[in-house]
């Protein structure tokens, strides 16, 4: 018999953190679009911004669509609830490019931190970040194609029988964060070894504080994603974590 409480309950918290979520990255879109000047030397990263902007704003209406389907069109048609929603296809896709442009994005700043000082660091951890988000990206997409796939033959159980696109899209995010994170802080704590003035120091604490705080967001609910996936493939609990990532993300780049 199934239990609808573990399959509505996830998904109505999941879309109203997801509301609070994208509210809090349009705040700060708002101050940087009012503090930062369009300068041309810095095009790259505002194309990114818009990119990520897009992406976001796209997935919360995929997420909205998907939710009014299930919580409530599911109350006349019970049906609904075990059948995907063809709009839920688009949030693996739109999550795994999220993901790849701020993964990517903190690749590039790996590599402008390390300069010439880390040399193995700047050479190999980069390609390897790189490397892993165009993997979650790419199994992101295989992942979609299966929620199609269960779409289409409207049997919510086939999700669950082809594993290892979305184990491999939930533990390559959880690779890549864990592995931003770490490089992120090893490089700051050399700097902050190498320094005696107190000025720069405290401003490297706040920038290594920094660094754990977004690495620990994204790879908490990664871990978590990854974890009621593998453990509880029977509810929807997982699906709450998959409308945060994305927002968590934007937010943290």
């Amino acid at each position: 018999m199934t239990n609808f409480a573990v399959l509505l309950g996830p998904i109505l918290i999941g879309v109203l953190m997801a509301y609070l979520l994208i509210g809090v990255y349009m705040v700060q879109l708002y101050h940087y679009a009012a503090d930062d000047c369009i300068l041309a030397a810095r095009t790259r990263l505002h194309i990114l911004v818009g990119f990520v902007t897009v992406a976001e704003v796209t997935n919360i209406v995929f997420i909205t669509r998907s939710s009014w389907r299930i919580l409530i069109g599911g109350v006349e048609r019970p049906d609904l609830i075990l059948i995907p929603p063809a709009t839920s296809v688009g949030t693996p896709i739109l999550n795994g490019v999220t993901a790849c442009f701020v993964q990517c994005f903190f690749a590039w700043r790996i590599t402008r931190l390390s300069g010439t000082r880390f040399k193995w660091v700047r050479h190999t951890i980069p390609a390897l970040v790189v490397a892993i988000a165009l993997l979650q990206l790419s199994a992101a997409c295989v992942t979609a194609a299966k929620v199609c796939f269960v779409q289409l033959q409207r049997q919510f159980v086939l999700v669950y029988r082809l594993k290892l696109p979305v184990t491999l899209y939930l533990s390559a995010s959880l690779a890549c964060d864990s592995l931003i994170t770490i490089s992120m802080i090893y490089i700051l704590l050399n700097f902050k070894a190498a320094t005696e003035l107190s000025t720069t120091k405290r401003l490297l604490n706040w920038l290594i504080f920094h660094a754990v705080e977004n690495g620990a967001i994204t790879t908490v609910c990664a871990a978590l994603n990854l974890a009621f996936y593998i453990g509880r493939p029977q509810d929807a609990i997982q699906f709450t974590f998959q409308f945060l990532i994305g927002r968590l993300y934007a937010m943290t780049g």
